[in-house]
């Protein structure tokens, strides 16, 4: 929760029962990243059928822009399933940074829900081969 607290503006913040409710439910992956002392930042995928959906993806602030993001979700892309092809995600249309982060591990804009983010931001829909172009995630036969 602290990294919820630090990580995201009031309005897209998680509920500490959204996210107990993410880590307990199943065909879950949940990945930290810890430096010494509490997590620094952590990703949360969930496997549907032959698609894994990034559900959250959160970095400190003062460990930002270091590659932990980078690092975790090739981690979680490695460890899911053999049947599962495509890792989906999807992103404030204004943030950015992450969109930036998203492209360079070989995430394409797919498609957007208007309007769903407080204030009227667009959610950009974004996919990727677990195995990407960049040949990070697991490698399939």
């Amino acid at each position: 929760m602290d990294l919820e607290l630090t990580g995201f503006p009031a309005a897209q913040r998680w509920s500490e029962r959204a996210w107990s409710e993410e880590v307990d439910g199943e065909d879950r992956l949940v990945r930290l990243a810890e430096a010494t002392g509490p997590s620094v930042a952590g990703v949360i995928a969930i496997r549907i059928s032959d698609v894994a959906e990034l559900n959250r993806i959160v970095v400190d602030v003062d460990h930002r822009r270091q590659g932990i993001a980078q690092l975790l979700i090739n981690e979680a892309a490695g460890r899911l399933p053999d049947t599962v092809d495509e890792l989906w995600l999807e992103v404030a249309a204004d943030n950015l940074p992450a969109r930036k982060l998203y492209a360079g591990l070989g995430f394409s804009e797919i498609g957007r829900r208007r309007g769903y983010y407080p204030g009227g931001i667009d959610a950009v829909i974004m996919n990727r081969p677990v195995c990407d172009r960049t040949g990070t995630g697991r490698e399939h036969g």
